[in-house]
């Protein structure tokens, strides 16, 4: 046989678009292959408690995952194969674990989503054993000598529940809608009924107060930790966030109010606001004008996320629809979900992968994979993505107000009509960590974690509490 022989692999997340195609050569073994993608995709290597993870490739169609110890050749592969790259135990009904994101390969234009991106993998590993066995044979495979000790993972301590580390006031007492903790961690903005973004400290020393013509409703800090973006009335507006110095603001493009913004992350120039007119407004952060107008939502938006890549954005709306579309292009990437016809007030991408959790007025939370649709059918609005969502329990019924993921992606918050948190381990259980009431009579209106994850800044009636893990 000759071992130069190439075959071509489509990775595929949950058997359906995004798609990556590789050229492998035939005499690779399945897992050699499989801890190549794993490290080219950047997949966790362990879980939240420390245990390494395992994970296979598995044709699609097939249940059976792929042998890892044999050549491809050997395992009857053709080329153009479609195979779904998992973690082991993921469930394809709900949500991936994993799902493949584009890769930064420079080109003179961005890859899009649609697009395939050729890689040439040499080498890897045996899923069925942990991610550190992983590279120990992906080692040997690609020198043919020597050996490697399978490093121990680092424990990892599991939140029970939450303290009261600072009660910040300076809202004094008006109702406090919007917190958003610095990407650097050092400062954080808080907006509110007063018409003001105050941004302090974490001990509570103020900076700056930023005045503005209506009570501030949503805000985001960009990534590199300088600037602050608001939406207050009908005005989206972006400040220095030390200096107060108002950059740019627009009162045209949303004809009522302002309900949510977001920022791009790693440091892309974009942003987007979404308001009660129905539209999603994409903004170029260099020149602060608008690029897109998203325009396919037929009631007010509630609430508008980024994926992690940059160019998926997810807005949620008060009729239960969840729309995900490209950035660039205002189109959809595949069909809306709507798994109730309530109001859903808050939607995340995680900060890493695919995972979208969105919260509804029913008190539960809901989880897809946003970058694909594995069942969809045509409806009076388009294509209906008809995949059912992972649902995470939780002792309350009550309406949810906000949603955040910690950076690490391991912990997703959710704060409620009543005052309630609850947090969970989506990769590890439905079942929350632990539910603690913060703010009781009080609606939690904005969470924001801060980056070392072991913070939550929580903004409900007329103040922001800095809550501390307890493990």
């Amino acid at each position: 046989m000759n071992t130069m022989w190439k075959i071509t692999l489509i990775i595929e997340a949950a058997g359906v678009r995004p798609q990556t195609k590789i050229e492998v050569e035939a005499s690779t073994s399945v897992g050699t292959c499989v801890a190549s993608l794993v490290e080219q995709f950047g997949y966790p290597k362990v879980d939240a408690t420390g245990r390494p993870m395992t994970y296979h490739l598995r044709p699609v169609g097939s249940q059976q995952p792929l042998a890892n110890t044999a050549p491809l050749s050997e395992r009857r592969i053709h080329s153009e194969m479609h195979v779904v790259l998992e973690a082991e135990g993921t469930s394809t009904v709900t949500i991936p674990l994993c799902t493949p994101l584009t890769l930064p390969i420079p080109r003179a234009r961005r890859w899009n989503r649609r697009s395939f991106i050729t890689l040439t993998l040499v080498g890897c590993s045996v899923a069925g054993l942990g991610m550190g066995a992983v590279a120990a044979f992906a080692q040997r495979s690609l020198r043919g000598t020597g050996t490697s000790i399978t490093p121990t993972p680092r424990p990892a301590t599991i939140p029970q529940g939450v303290t009261l580390q600072h009660t910040f006031a300076g809202h004094q007492q008006h109702t406090v809608r919007v917190v958003g903790w610095s990407p650097d961690g050092t400062l954080l903005a808080s907006g509110g009924d007063d018409a003001q973004v105050l941004i302090w400290r974490p001990t509570g020393s103020i900076q700056q107060r930023i005045a503005h013509p209506a009570p501030v409703q949503a805000l985001a800090w960009s990534p590199e930790s300088l600037r602050v973006m608001t939406g207050a009335g009908t005005q989206v507006a972006f400040f220095q966030a030390l200096t107060g110095t108002r950059l740019a603001r627009s009162t045209q493009r949303h004809t009522s109010l302002i309900t949510s913004v977001a920022w791009t992350p790693n440091k892309q120039m974009q942003a987007v606001s979404g308001g009660s007119d129905h539209h999603v407004v994409v903004w170029e952060t260099t020149t602060y004008q608008a690029q897109t107008v998203f325009v396919r939502h037929t009631a007010p938006i509630e609430a508008v996320s980024w994926a992690a890549d940059g160019q998926v954005v997810a807005s949620a709306s008060q009729g239960g629809v969840i729309r995900v579309w490209d950035a660039e292009n205002a189109q959809e990437i595949h069909g809306f979900y709507q798994d109730a016809q309530i109001p859903m007030q808050a939607c995340a991408f995680a900060p890493t992968g695919s995972s979208l959790a969105v919260g509804g007025h029913d008190g539960v939370v809901r989880l897809w994979n946003g970058f694909v649709c594995q069942h969809a059918l045509p409806g009076n609005d388009g294509l209906t993505c008809q995949d059912t969502p992972l649902r995470l329990t939780s002792t309350t019924n009550t309406p949810i107000r906000a949603l955040a993921w910690s950076r690490d992606a391991r912990y997703l918050a959710a704060g409620t009509d009543n005052g309630t948190l609850t947090v969970w381990n989506p990769l590890k259980s439905q079942a929350p960590l632990f539910t603690a009431t913060v703010a009781e009579g009080h609606t939690i209106h904005s969470l924001s974690w801060s980056a070392d994850n072991q913070r939550l800044a929580i903004a409900a009636g007329t103040t922001v509490g800095i809550w501390s893990l307890l493990t």
